[in-house]
C-alpha cells in the first residue's frame, strides 16, 4: 500500500470517530503529557493500536493515545506518547501522526 493512501485510511478512521476541525494539535512525552490531559475536557480517546497505520508507543509512561477535546474554546488533538527512532521505528514512522 502506498503512503498517502495510509494516510488517507488514517483520517477516514479518525473523522468516522468525530474527530473534526482542529484549533491545535500537541505532541506529548513524558514530562507533559498528564498535566496536558487533565486539563482537557476530553471528547475521545483513541488508543494508538487501534489506528490504523499509527505506530505503537512502547517507552514507559508514554499512554499511547489520541486523546481529542477542547481547552477553553479551543479543539484540540493531543497525541499523549510519541514514537522515537531509537525505539526501531523508521523516521518516516516516528513523524507518521505529523
Amino acid at each position: 500500500m502506498n503512503y498517502p493512501q495510509q494516510i488517507k485510511e488514517t483520517i477516514e478512521y479518525l473523522q468516522e470517530r468525530g474527530i473534526g476541525q482542529l484549533d491545535v494539535a500537541v505532541i506529548l512525552g513524558t514530562g507533559l503529557g498528564r498535566q496536558f490531559v487533565d486539563a482537557m475536557e476530553i471528547s475521545l480517546e483513541i488508543p494508538y493500536e487501534v489506528i490504523p497505520h499509527f505506530p505503537e508507543a512502547t517507552v514507559e509512561f508514554h499512554h499511547g493515545k489520541l486523546v481529542y477535546g477542547t481547552i477553553g474554546k479551543k479543539q484540540v488533538l493531543a497525541f499523549n506518547g510519541r514514537f522515537h527512532y531509537y525505539e526501531g521505528y523508521t523516521m518516516r514512522e516516528v513523524t507518521y501522526p505529523v
